[in-house]
């Protein structure tokens, strides 16, 4: 069944979401709870916000009692009170029109009023007399540059923002964010640390919890804001230590018919060159997005709005255009195509003026090939390819009850796949449509073997009668590559003759989730806020990564774990001080066994339930105005995360104990916490600039690492939240607001970021595999103090400066604007070096564990456009339609310095390695004895360099210094800045 035809399917049909949801589950208990959560109501975080404000009459200053407030071209609405004050909430993110009346008195229609989530827009309005002025009078608001109500560390851009950003997808705009490093690292927490919502609901991987890298997610066209929250959020954000990511999804309009489509693609020609003077290759990419959106004729009320999205590049991981000792350009490599598409659908209808419903989808792909340079002169077909799919859904209910109050009920359903291994070559995919044909784990003669992994013949190399090619373990102790270099000789590079990548792998999860919030304006000083959630998951996982030995390390797992999280806030405003306070509960039943007794398991080990795991998290956040354009801001709070799901179950359906060189789950997993602390300050000190300061403190507990367990009869490893870390930082941000043609915002951020573990698996590593401690020359042990992790980078700044040219403005010649509509945007980031440990050339650690550093980095990045009216070359027939070109380049000024190192040397182009003088004994031409372990000659022509039929000692070492040489000149080691690289494109909007 095609994921198209189940997108429609539950857009039409939401309802058996849940059902499914409920059929599994046969627990009253579990039912009861769901009605709970039904009444008391998840709450879809962060989607609205809240407009309010006072009206005055202009000439006396008194309140203007029943004052009418409306937000055009919506239902929402409100009338002053007494003291003249109005407030309306749960208003979508998003620009409007909001006049404000009273009779006897003039009309202001404000324009431009931008509603954020979770802010408090303050509009306030003086009207005068209609015997002064009887015409409407029109104000263009302006968005402050320093936001009173709000408590937390958030970075917020708009749909027109986003627009003139030199980035594609929300990733990229997240790195921009002052106080994230590496795209993914939030103020010192891991990259699984984060949160990432589509309209407020999470679409992680819930086991493995990353969000950066390949991840399919909705088009920038069909984004209406991207709230960024890097720290302080309250009580409905959970199940994070890092950040959390909001995108909000536009809305159909009513009123008005719209729709984009946009094209890009990259320029080879345009492209920089390597220090070496090597042109970068093209990717050979093609972007297709579109968008639209309107009022349906089913009803007055009801509105849609879709966007879609189709990338595709022919080469995803090319490099410089370097040639090989053949003349072939080993850039541009085989087997490594990629497409992400996607669909967003939300159609919303207000079948009262008081009930609102929404049904929204979304469903997004990946497909890519793995291109590989050890494959380079082998069978590239072997490789592994990879997929993974991504669909949400869900139905939304609010009713709002009155002026002061609503409730929104939210059920959604999730799904996530992810494949990787061999595909069926024979088919030529269409990336747009088609999915890979995946070849699954199959064993049918039992042998503890993957069929189409198995290695035949005696030898172990003859061809497999299933594929008809040589299979087993990748074969790299051939010479058919054009240096003639055996295995790893050269050091930096084994090429793989044939054989197979380990990587084997199909994992699945869903889940069905439902609840609810309720907000309360109860009075003009307090809102209140509460809701629920349960989120029933089912995980699948199947794994193998020797899937041609018949002892191989796998696993197979299959666990339906529940979630639920229930809250309380209140947001209390009086007199321009804001205070945030509420508090959250957590809630994880793993659903699975757990070893009963760790230091005598057994071999079956015994078992019992693992225990359910619960935590509370109080958080508080205030604002004070020291003047009217200032503010002084505090935050400290609890934030709780659950563990990766990955982490509990990995290895445990079997337990065997025996096998080593394996981590198993660990089912009772206490959840990861981190106390935080930040103290901020903020100054608009002019109406065109504002300047924040941000300082914060965070210790994390609990976080998930690895446990040695010396048990009896055999030891073992298993995951554990047993490290520790901790981050501190300032981060200042200075804004320009748009005026004289330009607008800027620079950031700076000054971090330290340690712990006694950079990932979950560091220190098993460092324990297993890594060097003997520099110090006692013993082997290492679990370290018990806490040194700079690995994504610790001490100075980051990001500077974005925009030129923008609107309609009828700029220079003019013979009384022609011919610069009007033009956008230009420069952003610049520079990040100091993440540490690295040194090592001498017998591998030995030098000095601290992350002890050096790597070099800094410096890019800026363009974007250019220019509108087009289309009613200025066609007549006024054509007035709602704009045709935009525009240009995209990264790395404008071709920086191409090193950004990595070798740990031995501490420069970019020499490993330190030693080259081993190779066998004297020479490859003769023709000679059947002079053949490698599969049977293949061992003469190679490239590196006869006499041609006399035979290579000799001198001329193998010559073919292994020659592939070093052209490994460092070709940059193909990731330690340089890729040059400049240029796209064109074009926009139709209407």
């Amino acid at each position: 069944m095609s994921n198209g035809y189940i997108f429609m399917h539950y857009i039409i049909f939401p309802h058996q979401l849940f059902l499914r949801g409920f059929a599994m589950k046969q627990n009253r208990l579990l039912l009861a709870v769901f009605c709970v959560a039904l009444v008391v109501s998840t709450a879809s975080a962060g989607i609205t916000g809240k407009l309010a404000g006072k009206v005055k009459d202009k000439e006396t200053g008194e309140p203007l009692v029943g004052a009418s407030v409306v937000i055009q071209g919506t239902t929402f609405g409100a009338a002053a009170d007494v003291q003249g004050e109005f407030y309306i909430l749960n208003i979508p993110s998003g620009t409007y029109t909001v006049r404000i009346s009273a009779i006897g008195y003039q009309t202001v229609a404000f324009n431009n009023v931008q509603i954020s989530a979770d802010v408090t827009t303050r509009l306030d309005a003086e009207l005068s007399s209609s015997a002064v002025q009887v015409r409407e009078v029109i104000v263009q608001a302006e968005r402050p540059l320093v936001e009173k109500s709000v408590t937390s560390t958030v970075r917020r851009q708009t749909s027109q923002e986003i627009q003139t950003l030199p980035r594609e997808n929300i990733q990229g705009l997240v790195a921009l964010t002052v106080g994230v490093v590496n795209g993914v690292n939030f103020r010192g927490s891991r990259n699984t640390d984060n949160v990432l919502q589509i309209d407020g609901l999470q679409v992680n991987d819930p086991q493995t919890g990353f969000t950066g890298g390949i991840f399919p997610t909705v088009s920038n066209l069909a984004v209406e804001e991207v709230q960024v929250i890097t720290g302080g959020f309250t009580a409905e954000y959970g199940n994070a230590q890092g950040g959390v990511i909001n995108t909000i999804t536009k809305e159909g309009s009513t009123e008005t018919y719209e729709g984009t489509f946009r094209y890009k693609r990259d320029v080879e020609d345009l492209n920089g060159s390597s220090d070496k003077g090597y042109k970068l290759n093209g990717l050979g990419q093609n972007l297709y997005e579109f968008s639209f959106g309107g009022g349906i004729p089913v009803g007055a009320r009801t509105r849609f709005f879709m966007a879609g999205k189709y990338d595709y590049q022919k080469y995803r991981s090319n490099t410089y255009a370097f040639k090989d000792i053949t003349g072939r350009n080993i850039g541009k490599r085989p087997h490594d195509q990629y497409a992400e598409r996607s669909l967003n659908v939300k159609l919303t209808t207000n079948p009262t003026d008081n009930i609102k419903l929404t049904f929204s989808g979304f469903s997004g792909g990946a497909l890519w090939e793995n291109s590989s340079w050890t494959w380079l002169y082998g069978d590239y077909q072997q490789q592994p390819s990879f997929m993974q799919f991504n669909n949400q859904f869900f139905v939304r209910m609010t009713h709002t009850l009155s002026n002061a109050t609503f409730y929104e009920v939210t059920g959604s359903y999730f799904s996530q796949e992810f494949n990787s291994g061999k595909k069926d070559e024979t088919k030529d995919y269409n990336f747009l449509f088609d999915s890979f044909t995946m070849y699954g784990i199959v064993d049918a003669n039992g042998d503890g073997i993957i069929d189409r992994y198995a290695p035949a013949g005696e030898s172990g190399y003859g061809i497999n009668p299933l594929t008809g090619r040589r299979e087993g373990p990748a074969f790299t102790q051939g010479n058919r590559n054009p240096y003639g270099v055996v295995g790893s000789a050269a050091g930096v590079i084994s090429f793989v003759m044939f054989g197979n990548d380990r990587t084997l792998q199909n994992r699945r999860a869903k889940y069905t989730s439902l609840g609810g919030s309720i907000s309360s304006q109860v009075d003009n000083n307090n809102l209140i806020k509460t809701g629920a959630e349960i989120k029933l998951h089912d995980v699948f996982r199947e794994y193998n990564s020797l899937p041609w030995d018949a002892n191989p390390f796998a696993d197979s797992y299959h666990y339906k774990p529940i979630q639920a999280h229930a809250y309380v806030q209140d947001k209390i405003e009086y007199q321009g001080i804001v205070i945030n306070a509420g508090v959250r509960f957590d809630y994880l039943d793993p659903n699975a066994k757990k070893i009963a007794d760790l230091l005598k398991p057994g071999n079956p080990p015994r078992t019992v339930d693992a225990t359910i795991k619960t935590q509370v998290s109080p958080r508080l956040g205030v604002s004070f105005p020291l003047t009217e354009r200032s503010k002084f801001s505090l935050n400290y709070g609890w934030y709780m995360q659950e563990p990766v799901l990955t982490r509990l179950y990995e290895s445990i359906t079997r337990y065997d104990l025996s096998r080593g060189n394996q981590i198993f789950g660990n089912p009772d997993l206490a959840p990861q916490k981190t106390k935080a602390f930040e103290i901020g300050y903020a100054n608009q000190f002019s109406d065109l600039f504002a300047l924040d300061i941000t300082a914060y403190y965070k210790d994390l507990y609990n976080i998930e690492g690895v446990t040695f367990v010396p048990a009896v009869p055999s030891s073992f490893t298993l995951y554990s939240t047993s490290e520790y870390g901790n981050s501190r930082g300032v981060e200042f941000t200075l804004r320009k607001q748009l005026a004289n043609y330009w607008r800027s915002q620079i950031s700076y951020a000054y971090s330290i970021a340690k712990g006694t573990a950079s990932s979950v698996t560091t220190n098993y590593q460092l324990v297993t595999n890594g060097p003997p401690d520099p110090y006692t020359g013993q082997s290492r042990v679990y370290p018990l103090t806490d040194y700079y992790l690995d994504f610790d980078r001490r100075h980051v700044l990001n500077f974005i400066l925009d030129f923008v040219i609107g309609d009828g403005e700029g220079p003019t010649i013979g009384g022609v604007h011919f610069l009007q509509n033009l956008n230009i945007n420069f952003t610049t980031v520079f990040q100091t070096g993440t540490p690295y440990t040194r090592i001498d050339y017998y591998g030995r650690q030098v000095g601290e564990y992350n002890g050096s550093r790597r070099p800094s980095f410096t890019q800026t990045d363009m974007r250019i456009s220019r509108d087009i009216p289309l009613s200025a070359l066609f007549g006024p027939s054509f007035k709602n339609l704009t045709f935009t070109l525009f240009a995209d380049i990264t790395n404008l000024f071709n920086r191409v310095k090193p950004v990595d190192v070798y740990a031995r040397t501490g420069v970019a182009d020499y490993d330190g390695f030693i080259v081993s003088t190779p066998s004297s004994t020479p490859w003769i031409k023709d000679d059947p004895k002079s053949v490698d372990a599969a049977g293949f000659p061992l003469y190679n022509e490239n590196i006869d360099l006499d041609k006399n039929g035979l290579v000799d000692q001198s001329e193998k070492l010559y073919g292994i210094n020659k592939l070093r040489q052209d490994y460092f000149d070709s940059r193909i080691n990731g330690a340089y800045q890729l040059a400049r690289r240029v796209w064109i494109g074009a926009i139709l909007r209407f």
